[in-house]
């Protein structure tokens, strides 16, 4: 509906005269790229204005208000052209042009070692955006050393240090982002785990409570994670559990310091049955005996 009202007003301005006049338009952004959606503003003060239609210059008509809002795929110069038709049918008609410019790129990466150590092998993956077109080319540097032109670089550091990691993108446009990143290479240690149990057996439904004890020569333990080999896992320094059923389970302790690095430790605890269970057995045990040492003391005495 909206394109064939443009049309036949387009039409209809084919036999109306088109008269220039002091009225004007406005637009921002003033400096547009291909990511902004501009807005047009007609001033036409002192005008009994019937309609408004705005001509892109990228082949892009509208008819309506006196505002509207456009937005350029490509980086180029357009012919805007505003035609306002006045109650008396008459059309009235101003145009500026409007230089648009190509957004650039964003060059972003990451990498997949968060902490990494010496001869770690570090892959750096590319995660630019460009938002009116495509990357076509990726340049790396590390501390302005070789350039790699790669999509994703992997690379080992050899020694400890601060490295500066930087990506240039470029797209098809010819624009150009850039990103620069430091990336620590620190030689670290992995933690000890170890932990002490009072007993390496224990009846079932007794609680055993058990302390973790590891250490980090050069951090420090931020993670203790628990596994007590019938499914039940826990967190903390400090836990407390018991078993159902009787058996031989492997209780272990897997730790993390501060540089991600993880070390495990494990041991052995049997599960018996409870001597609560076996009391009934016992007290009738105990009942028998004395039944029977008294029916022997009774016929001793009756002869």
């Amino acid at each position: 509906m909206r394109i064939r009202m443009a049309m036949l007003v387009y039409m209809s301005l084919l036999s109306i005269p088109v008269f220039s006049t002091g009225m004007s338009f406005t637009y921002y952004p003033l400096e547009p790229t291909t990511a902004d959606g501009m807005h047009f503003i007609a001033n036409t003060t002192g005008m009994d204005t019937v309609v408004h239609i705005w001509s892109f210059g990228d082949g892009e008509h509208t008819v309506g208000g006196s505002d509207t809002y456009h937005r350029y795929r490509e980086d180029n110069s357009y012919n805007v052209v505003l035609t306002v038709i006045d109650t008396q049918s008459h059309a009235w008609q101003t145009n500026k042009t409007i230089h648009v410019e190509n957004d650039p790129p964003e060059a972003d990466f990451t990498w997949n070692i968060p902490k990494p150590n010496p001869m770690d092998n570090i892959i750096f993956t590319d995660t630019s955006t460009d938002s009116d077109g495509q990357i076509t080319w990726w340049g790396w540097r590390i501390d302005n050393g070789t350039l790699y032109e790669n999509r994703v670089l992997s690379h080992v550091f050899i020694e400890n240090g601060e490295y500066h990691v930087n990506l240039t993108v470029r797209d098809n446009d010819n624009g150009t982002g850039y990103r620069e990143q430091t990336v620590e290479i620190k030689d670290n240690h992995n933690p000890y785990a170890v932990f002490t149990i009072k007993k390496e057996s224990i009846e079932e439904n007794e609680k055993i409570c058990i302390k973790d004890i590891s250490y980090d020569t050069d951090g420090t333990i931020e993670r203790t994670e628990w596994s007590f080999g019938d499914g039940s896992t826990k967190e903390g320094e400090q836990v407390c559990h018991s078993y159902g059923k009787k058996g031989t389970y492997t209780i272990r302790l897997r730790v993390w310091d501060d540089d991600d690095a993880e070390s495990n430790f494990s041991k052995k605890i049997t599960v018996t049955g409870s001597t609560e269970n076996s009391m009934p057995g016992l007290m009738t045990l105990a009942t028998t005996i004395s039944i029977s040492i008294s029916y022997l003391a009774y016929g001793r005495k009756k002869k």
